[in-house]
């Protein structure tokens, strides 16, 4: 029996879905311009990595954080993700049951990880936005009511092993400060699942390593 779409029309009926729900979450931090910039990073990491169905990963990527719509203090978006990809992706009407649990597996898994390659490679996609220009500017966004740094010590940083990192900011004290921030997320480099995903980070981590050292100079040694 045909499909009565055709790929072109499954992607554009999915970013209508994505982008009507979403509306009311930030768009460059959660919402829909995120969510297509780690579409963008899936299928140039995707294509580098090869061994996976580029389709179905641009179908995980633009449904990966609409759990975001629903989600609450003891359900986390990836969970409540999972559930509204795969009732979305059987109303629609076009995917098998299998595309379809994988599909909602990589949305599940961009959070807390998995061994299947499309959740590595999305996971390492989303990363992508906490670094370069885009996370410079997504965090003072997503923290415009926090200061720039609490005191010299938030600029320690350049020694960090993952351990130190996990261990300094266990619960969320990274919330304290923009700064603060940014340095967790550069150290989050060391949890990268592809090759291809470190290959193409080097230079947004520099960008990052850079604005940390430059405000620094600016302010705590000026």
């Amino acid at each position: 029996m045909p499909k009565k779409y055709t790929k072109k029309q499954v992607i554009a009926l999915t970013e209508k879905y994505v982008s009507g729900a979403m509306k009311n979450i930030n768009t460059d931090v959660h919402g829909y311009r995120h969510v297509d910039r780690v579409r963008r990073w899936a299928l140039k990491i995707g294509r580098a990595e090869g061994g996976v169905d580029l389709f179905l990963l641009e179908m995980a990527a633009l449904l990966h954080d609409i759990g975001r719509v629903n989600e609450t203090k003891k359900v986390n978006h990836y969970v409540a993700g999972e559930k509204a990809a795969g009732k979305f992706l059987l109303k629609l009407d076009y995917f098998s049951p299998k595309e379809i649990k994988i599909i909602s597996k990589a949305v599940y898994g961009h959070g807390p990880g998995g061994k299947e390659p499309m959740i590595k490679i999305l996971q390492d996609a989303d990363r992508m936005d906490l670094w370069g220009a885009v996370a410079v500017a997504r965090t003072f966004a997503f923290m415009f009511d926090r200061s720039f740094y609490i005191n010299g010590n938030s600029f320690d940083f350049r020694n960090w092993t993952p351990e130190k990192t996990r261990g300094k900011f266990k619960g969320r004290p990274w919330m304290k400060s923009v700064v603060d921030c940014l340095i967790f997320n550069y150290n989050l480099q060391k949890d990268l699942n592809t090759k291809s995903a470190q290959r193409m980070a080097t230079k947004k981590l520099s960008i990052i390593k850079r604005f940390i050292i430059d405000l620094e100079k600016e302010t705590i040694n000026l």
